[in-house]
């Protein structure tokens, strides 16, 4: 049995290191671009989204499967690349990670750590290939690459997703197919759902900078708001299963 959970840690350590050493190269690999002075590139608009994304994660749902907790963390992160070159994206979510599992959920260093990489990874994947299609950051005027975004936001849920489907099945044992089910559910429908107000993020922010970013926080709450009464739901009709369950083998 002790041999069974040091196997398991064992593992665990693998992925992250694996997750880190990826989301390092992304983060090395290309050139640094330093935030211009004017709108809509500067430092307090950098600072801005990053306190909305800590704000937005801070603000986390817990789901009943493997203890992994749900945020809309993912609507900043989005408009981020939309918005800053590299690797202002990646550093926007890896300080949100770092600051929300270390003083906020007060995690463990490990969960800390993956929580951190998997953020970094997803967005600076899901940056390479909303570049890569033709995604821009926007300056002057405002234009969405509709390709680029559905790819950017596909490769950064399959990717975050993924990870978190990827430790819960090493830590529970089940496959990962069942664990990125129970995990995502009917949820994964409403974060697709939800990532067009990347899009409203971005252009608010485009249009009125810092003044922007505080429109669009009732309408995030809102989401979280969405997203509980779907927990809610599901919840009471799983328990509404169990119990026809029982009376039918009584």
């Amino acid at each position: 049995m002790a041999f069974g959970r040091l196997y398991e840690r064992y593992r665990v350590l693998v992925l992250v290191a694996m997750l880190s050493l990826a989301a390092g190269w992304l983060l090395a690999a290309r050139l640094w671009t330093l935030p211009a002075e004017g709108p809509p590139f500067n430092w307090n608009a950098v600072i801005a989204f990053a306190a909305l994304a800590i704000l937005s994660d801070s603000s986390f749902l817990r789901l009943s499967f493997a203890n992994i907790g749900s945020s809309v963390a993912f609507v900043p992160f989005i408009a981020s690349v939309m918005l800053f070159p590299h690797p202002w994206p990646m550093l926007i979510s890896g300080v949100t990670a770092f600051t929300v599992e270390t003083f906020v959920r007060k995690k463990p260093p490990i969960r800390v750590w993956f929580n951190t990489a998997q953020y970094m990874l997803a967005v600076g994947l899901g940056a390479d290939v909303y570049h890569a299609l033709g995604g821009s950051t926007i300056v002057g005027t405002f234009s969405l690459n509709w390709g680029a975004f559905l790819s950017l936001v596909s490769v950064y849920f399959i990717v975050n997703n993924g990870s978190a489907a990827l430790v819960t099945a090493i830590n529970s044992g089940v496959s990962v197919r069942e664990a990125w089910n129970r995990i995502n559910g009917s949820a994964l429908v409403y974060d697709l759902f939800s990532s067009s107000l990347a899009i409203l993020l971005a252009y608010l922010y485009f249009r009125w900078q810092l003044a922007g970013l505080a429109v669009l926080v009732v309408p995030l709450f809102f989401v979280r708001h969405m997203y509980q009464m779907n927990l809610q739901l599901e919840r009471v009709n799983k328990e509404l299963l169990e119990l026809m369950v029982k009376a039918i083998e009584a």
